[in-house]
């Protein structure tokens, strides 16, 4: 009975190896910007104000080039808002570039930022780290921040993006799967055992 105690022992250090190898990686990104002399005056713009926006996106983001469920933190007249739920949605290629921020509704209103510069993505969908500057007005289409209408151009800024890395102690499937089947041939060799002793009594 004595080599069945040592089951238990070894299937928890086995998955103690197992569980905190899996890393979770992220792609964070400040944005910091300029709005122009004549910029519409907002709760996150005036005329020749800077700000910066904060935020965090998964290192792949999926073929539809949208995250949803984005908590920003933006930084306008020394003032920082924590703002959950945004949408970040990343420009293609053909269309100069760039991504956007979308908040449905904060404080009754509705806010756009768009910001025109180099794409954030590989051909495989993962974001790219480093610092691209924003572009300003381009023709019909600008870096800029639109309130319910209201639009503040953004006459330039940069972008600039770091990996963060982290590693998670919560068990991957594999591990889950080798302790439950652990478990379960211990118990039967248990029950083997007691039944083999039983019958030679």
């Amino acid at each position: 009975m004595k080599r069945f105690a040592l089951v238990p022992a070894l299937l928890i250090i086995a998955l103690a190896g197992f569980s905190t190898g899996a890393r979770a990686s992220a792609v964070n990104v400040v944005v910091t910007g300029t709005y122009s002399s004549t910029a519409a005056s907002t709760a996150f713009s005036g005329p020749g104000a800077t700000f910066s926006i904060s935020f965090a996106l998964p290192v792949n983001i999926g073929p539809t080039l949208t995250v949803a469920g984005v908590s920003l933190a933006v930084t306008f007249n020394s003032t920082t808002t924590e703002i959950p739920g945004a949408v970040v949605t990343l420009f293609p290629a053909p269309i100069g570039g760039g991504f956007d921020i979308d908040i449905a509704y904060f404080s009754g209103s509705a806010y756009e930022w768009d910001f025109l510069g180099t794409q954030l993505y590989d051909s495989a969908d993962n974001l790219l780290i480093g610092t691209f500057p924003i572009s300003p007005t381009s023709g019909s289409f600008a870096s800029e921040l639109r309130v319910n209408g209201a639009v503040a151009l953004i006459s330039g800024g940069t972008v600039t993006t770091s990996t963060s890395t982290g590693i998670s102690t919560t068990p991957e499937p594999g591990s889950l799967l080798l302790l439950g089947t652990g478990l379960l041939g211990l118990g039967i060799g248990i029950r083997r055992h007691h039944r083999s002793t039983q019958a030679s009594r």
